[in-house]
């Protein structure tokens, strides 16, 4: 092993008995094992990071009091595989290898079942392996930035852990039958991707809070997204929707829609009385040929981004609204 481990201490905790270190692993010199394993015997380990620019070796050994590791961060290492022996990490939490060239993930990784987070965010992945239904502890998973052009069906056994997941900026087409399982996910993020349908299963995302399927080829949004009632964001924005379905009245806790970019050519379908709780709206680059005259009663709008139509009533329609909204004309 071509690394010294250094312990990091921190100087501004009072509390002298913690024993959750952080090591840093530094590449210095060519260190014999014997002094290595001395070194090791000092400390009980929690938390790696790797610094970036750094090479990880593919025949990585651990050792015993390695295997404790809780955490493990690795930001721009140099590689395009990980070394196949995460089953040895018996308390492993989270998984954050971010920002590399990573291709594909150990199977390995999927035999930890302690782990409650991993992200694998700005990396070359391609797929992710069906395994994944292992991980039953799973609250945070986050693959955004990478080349997925699809998602295992067998996500959906973590419908009862999974909190938050992002598949944000990936080439995915279609999701597949039974994500919408996911019933206590509350963050919900499939934005910048080539997803030309919402399931019509999306009712069943009952705890979700957040919504995002912005940038994608969608045209048509499914009446059973009115069951998420406790839906308080949720953006469309860049697709290629026509109308607004009276099934959006019903997010009776939505404070921030974001519609911009489609091909809207009304507002009518929305009733701000329903939407009572609404602060913020965007609906810039649509096909509007006037100022809609709904938006002067949504009363509540503290933001509001609409295109600058050059058409007469433009003074008319900014004294309508709140004198509390802020309106952005684009």
């Amino acid at each position: 092993i071509n690394y010294i481990f250094k312990k990091v201490e921190d100087n501004n905790n009072e509390n002298n008995n913690n024993n959750n270190k952080e090591i840093v692993l530094e590449e210095e010199r060519e260190v014999e094992e014997e002094e290595l394993e001395e070194e090791e015997e000092k400390v009980e380990l929690k938390e790696i990071k790797i610094g970036d620019r750094m090479r990880m070796k593919k025949n990585l050994k651990l050792n015993k009091p390695f295997r404790t590791y809780e955490v493990i961060k690795c930001n721009n290492i140099n590689v395009t595989q990980l070394p196949n022996c995460f089953q040895v990490f018996k308390q492993l939490k989270e998984l954050r290898i971010i920002q590399s060239s990573l291709e594909s993930i150990p199977n390995t990784v999927f035999d930890v079942i302690t782990l409650t987070k991993i992200d694998f965010s700005n990396n070359n992945i391609k797929s992710i392996p069906s395994s994944i239904n292992q991980l039953t502890r799973l609250n945070f998973l986050y693959f955004r930035q990478n080349l997925l052009e699809s998602i295992p069906s067998t996500i959906s056994t973590l419908k009862y852990s999974l909190n938050e997941i992002s598949f944000r900026k990936n080439k995915i087409k279609n999701l597949p039958e039974g994500i919408c399982d996911l019933k206590k996910c509350a963050i919900f993020t499939f934005s910048d991707n080539e997803l030309t349908s919402i399931p019509v299963s999306i009712g069943n995302l009952t705890y979700c809070t957040q919504l995002s399927f912005s940038n994608n080829k969608i045209s048509i949004i499914p009446d059973s997204i009115s069951n998420l009632k406790r839906l308080r964001e949720l953006s469309l924005s860049k697709n290629n929707i026509k109308y607004l379905p009276d099934s959006l009245n019903n997010l009776h806790n939505c404070l921030k829609l974001s519609i911009s970019h489609n091909h809207l050519g009304s507002l009518d379908s929305l009733d701000p009385k329903k939407l009572s709780n609404l602060r913020i709206l965007n609906i810039e680059y649509n096909r509007f040929q006037q100022y809609q005259n709904t938006l002067s009663s949504f009363k509540t709008l503290t933001r509001l981004t609409i295109s600058n139509l050059k058409i007469v009533g433009k003074n008319m329609f900014i004294n309508s609204m709140p004198k509390s909204c802020n309106i952005s004309f684009l």
